[in-house]
């Protein structure tokens, strides 16, 4: 007998793609307009794979309703999923399902494990080229990435020390920013995840200079953020860094290679100045990166 949740997902994804009739060989019929511009399901077997898939997801977030089910908790889960190495395919599947379910379309992700084994992270001298070629307000967004180790959204997520305070239920080395002297913010990774990061003073001090005197509300992702400073952050960043890469460079390894090339820097000084091994300096630049995984770090140092 089916449950509650599979009921569910069955209605969900019958009520908003072609197939919103079941007949009685178990297939589906009468094609339905769908809202937006999401790509009709050109299958039976498409359906009933997304049925299966969205009540996996509920089951796995431990929702009641499918319907509890929002933008917010929807990236988080697919950026969960490609962290624990999901297949391109499983990464596919379950943002087809997620964006019927919540008639939004999810930005694809790119599998990790799908990916070819090169670095991408960016030279100082590549990240200057590019940081040259874009607005001032973008600029200091990209300088902050690199020198924080940041993601583009948790640029709009960034306050002081005394507006936030780093998750508890997580144990923090005291070797984190070791070497390293400037102002701790705090940023909102994934997952909800708070953790501090350090900036230098004089990034700080420009940051600063930015500041609104009201917070205000940024949607990114279909996400609110309430964003404390006048700094770019999120998918229109990553799209201008994109942009700006190409121009310098003739290519683009994406924001992220700005995080890719933190990581590098940090286990060099941490072994260095710590003397320690390099899975103990992997497992502290982790931390800094908000994952708490060696093996992701791992992909970083490529």
């Amino acid at each position: 007998m089916a449950t509650s949740i599979e009921k569910q997902a069955k209605a969900v994804i019958n009520s908003k793609t072609v197939f919103n009739h079941e007949n009685k060989k178990g297939g589906y019929s009468s094609a339905k307009t769908l809202p937006g511009n999401f790509k009709p399901l050109q299958s039976i077997r498409s359906a009933k794979e997304s049925i299966l898939a969205l009540t996996k997801i509920a089951k796995d977030l431990g929702v009641e309703r499918i319907k509890h089910i929002t933008p917010d908790v929807a990236n988080k889960y697919l950026d969960a999923k490609r962290d624990n190495f999901a297949s391109q395919k499983a990464l596919d599947r379950d943002r087809k399902a997620l964006s019927i379910a919540l008639q939004l379309e999810i930005p694809r992700l790119k599998a990790i494990s799908d990916q070819v084994l090169t670095t991408r992270a960016y030279s100082k001298e590549q990240i200057s080229h590019i940081t040259n070629a874009m607005t001032e307000r973008n600029s200091l967004s990209v300088k902050i990435a690199h020198n924080a180790g940041l993601r583009a959204h948790e640029l709009l997520t960034i306050r002081r020390l005394d507006e936030g305070q780093k998750t508890d239920t997580r144990t923090w080395t005291d070797d984190r920013f070791k070497g390293r002297s400037g102002e701790v913010y705090i940023v909102i990774g994934k997952g909800g995840l708070a953790r501090e990061v350090l900036l230098s003073k004089d990034l700080a001090l420009e940051l600063e200079a930015r500041r609104f005197e009201t917070p205000k509300t940024k949607a990114d992702r279909g996400v609110n953020y309430l964003q404390r400073y006048d700094i770019g952050g999120g998918n229109a960043l990553s799209a201008s860094f994109t942009r700006a890469s190409q121009r310098a460079l003739t290519f683009s390894h994406g924001l992220h290679g700005v995080r890719h090339k933190y990581a590098q820097e940090r286990l060099d000084e941490i072994k260095l100045r710590l003397n320690v091994s390099h899975d103990d300096a992997r497992d502290i630049v982790a931390q800094e990166l908000g994952h708490f995984r060696g093996d992701i770090t791992e992909v970083y140092l490529r």
